[in-house]
């Protein structure tokens, strides 16, 4: 994200019973650093809001 300057990224499904999702610049911040988690073992899935 930081790479290509963007605040958020749709998260697709990986299967059919996955859920679609968007994971924001706020919820890496405030899922992952804020509680000190190590954002490469991070999954996206736990820290993304689903839609």
């Amino acid at each position: 994200m930081q790479q290509r300057e963007v605040q958020a990224v749709i998260v697709e499904q990986s299967h059919e019973l996955d859920a679609y999702g968007i994971v924001t610049a706020g919820d890496i911040v405030g899922k992952v650093i804020a509680f000190g988690r190590d954002p490469k073992r991070v999954r996206v899935y736990e820290v993304m809001t689903m839609i």
